[in-house]
């Protein structure tokens, strides 16, 4: 290389030594003679990253022969060792960049999405059959199960997929839950899925963690988010209680609820710094707007003045955040405690309808505090893996919107 100056310009510029032309060809020659022995010896071409060898790929049809004769006897013969042969083998035989994704999308989900679900479903199940509080220590099994989550070597590998609300969570967003790190709205927003999916029965809904975002930015807009409720099939009326994840410019997380059946709006800060004063007037406004919006549906009452503004802190027996990075975790325990609570009201109130036995339900009983949320983050791991909250049933994610219909006439 030497240093030539173009007539046009000012600028020096880096010009390739002039070669012969015969040059050139027989160093051609001697890189297609390197790619055919190496092809040919089944070793990795270079600058491909896949295997070209007629060996490899026979090995490849072998094993699936073996693969279909074991799938059509049964699906237990198959052993993990044959299909990770057959999965690697598949991956070596791909000699272009579309061929490797489409193994990928084909194979991964079904192989990782299912163990990782059934071992934390297990475990789950082995903890909820003892009766164990949420705060208890973790078993052996889920403790092994969380360390192999958080000690993912691909952090963009999807261990978990809600498809009813369309978020994949990846190695990386389940070790957000790690230690005093902060939460992101993938996790957030998965697990208010969960909390859709066991309680939406009971008239309990919570909301994306974008939607008071999209409703205040720039400006207040109730029609920005008119579209989301028709699509919640959220009818303010006939609901008993909203949740809503909030993100205080982007540094801290609170939960806003609104209790249509105390007629309440509420505010759950873990840290109370009172730095949220426009939170409870805009929700007040929202509420007011939805209930012109549903007025043929007898909800005069909603937009009459009784509605009171509450901030809950300690006196209200909510537990106070000491650490520097649990304020999403705050935010989800709260919600997932109010909305048990409530579910267990109306369970009590239709058992007193039918004159069953009931029993008492504490309000506002957290039944943790800051000593807890290590053992609660791992907790959280477990749930969002296995798609199931603590101490429930699973639920399909097609039935958690049909198993509650508002029973009004609602625009939609």
């Amino acid at each position: 290389m030497r240093e030539r100056r173009h007539r046009c310009s000012h600028r020096w510029r880096l010009r390739r030594v002039w070669r012969p032309s015969s040059w050139c060809h027989r160093k051609g020659r001697r890189r297609r003679r390197r790619r055919e022995r190496r092809g040919t010896h089944g070793v990795m071409s270079t600058g491909s990253g896949a295997f070209r060898g007629d060996q490899n790929r026979r090995a490849t049809e072998i094993i699936e022969e073996r693969w279909r004769g074991a799938r059509s006897t049964d699906a237990s013969v198959v052993s993990a060792s044959l299909a990770h042969e057959l999965f690697a083998l598949r991956l070596d035989a791909a000699t272009t960049r579309a061929d490797t994704e489409s193994i990928l999308q084909d194979e991964l989900p079904s192989r990782t999405l299912p163990d990782w679900q059934s071992l934390a479903r297990d475990a789950l199940r082995t903890s909820s059959a003892r009766r164990r509080p949420a705060t208890a220590p973790l078993t052996s099994a889920e403790q092994q199960l969380v360390r192999r989550v958080w000690r993912q070597r691909d952090g963009a590998a999807v261990l978990s997929h809600l498809a009813d609300v369309h978020v994949r969570l990846r190695g990386s967003d389940l070790c957000r839950l790690q230690g005093t790190r902060w939460l992101n709205d993938e996790v957030v927003n998965a697990y208010g899925a969960l909390l859709n999916r066991s309680y939406r029965r009971h008239g309990i809904y919570c909301f994306n963690s974008f939607f008071y975002t999209r409703l205040t930015r720039p400006a207040y807009a109730h029609a920005a988010v008119q579209r989301w409720t028709r699509r919640a099939q959220v009818c303010l009326p006939r609901e008993s209680l909203l949740l809503l994840p909030i993100n205080l410019r982007q540094y801290h997380w609170v939960l806003g609820v609104v209790d249509v059946q105390r007629r309440q709006l509420r505010l759950y800060d873990a840290v109370q710094r009172g730095d949220y004063a426009q939170v409870l007037p805009t929700l007040r406004r929202w509420v007011a707007d939805e209930a012109r919006l549903h007025r043929h549906a007898g909800s005069d009452a909603l937009a009459q003045p009784p509605w009171s503004l509450v901030v809950a802190g300690e006196e209200h027996g909510a537990p106070r955040q000491t650490d520097s990075g649990s304020c999403g975790v705050f935010c989800l325990l709260f919600a997932e405690a109010l909305a048990r609570q409530r579910a267990q009201e109306r369970e009590t109130e239709t058992c007193m309808l039918e004159g069953a036995e009931t029993r008492a339900v504490a309000r506002d009983s957290f039944g943790f505090t800051q000593r807890d949320i290590d053992i609660l983050r791992s907790r959280m791991v477990i749930e969002l893996v296995a798609q199931q909250l603590y101490g429930g049933e699973a639920v399909s994610p097609t039935g958690s919107a049909s198993q509650w219909t508002p029973q009004c006439a609602c625009p939609w």
